[in-house]
């Protein structure tokens, strides 16, 4: 649960995403493991913000926490319009 609240500050702070929809963190041996499912704002360039999503939210957890992340999976689920 502590890791899904790093993630959710971090995912939450960045401009065009909504909201997380799914999340999965499972530790092995190697490393852990982590899914996300996002739900974006439309008009915002996806490949780039999944990309610093990515980057942001490795950084911290393993700043905050001293795991090892090996891979973390972002999946954009769907978009909104906001007005």
């Amino acid at each position: 649960y502590t890791i899904y609240q790093i993630v959710e500050f971090v995912v939450t702070n960045i401009k065009g995403v909504n909201k997380i929809s799914r999340f999965r963190a499972e530790n092995h041996p190697d490393g852990t493991y982590m899914e996300m499912d996002l739900v974006m704002v439309y008009g915002y360039p996806i490949r780039a913000l999944v990309r610093e999503i990515q980057q942001k939210t490795v950084e911290e957890v393993e700043k905050l926490t001293a795991l090892n992340i090996k891979q973390f999976s972002v999946t954009v689920k769907s978009l909104v319009v906001e007005k």
